[in-house]
């Protein structure tokens, strides 16, 4: 059973939202993510090559700026599996926080426990 991950990031300035920019970011988002992990812990990223594992969508402000600006932050859902406890998944998403590219601003990881995750049709 994988250990559900969710992961925040505020991708790009709300006034600069166009054309295909949303999926562009999630989908560089979860290269970002693919590329961080590869290695480290089996990631499973159910997208379709589509960005399709985006739970939630939001607008947010921005710190750390000279101004408040308005961000389009999007949240991820990815999957570490294999042989891996809720702890040590817990300290690597933390290490991905630390570690994360400067593409994107303000990336929060939540790791929940997947015996207090509903299951579908449950």
């Amino acid at each position: 059973m994988a250990i559900p991950v969710l992961v925040s990031a505020e991708l790009f300035p709300w006034n600069d939202l166009n054309g295909t920019m949303l999926p562009d970011s999630v989908n560089a988002l979860n290269s970002e993510l693919k590329s961080f992990f590869d290695g480290k812990v089996g990631l499973v990223i159910n997208t379709g090559g589509d960005g399709g594992n985006v739970t939630d969508v939001t607008t947010v402000y921005g710190t750390g700026l000279p101004e408040q600006v308005a961000f389009v932050q999007a949240t991820v859902v990815v999957g570490f599996a294999g042989d891996i406890t809720l702890d040590a998944a817990r300290e690597l998403a933390a290490s991905f926080v630390r570690e994360h590219s400067k593409q994107f601003n303000h990336i929060a990881v939540e790791v929940l426990d997947p015996a207090t995750v509903p299951t579908p049709g449950a």
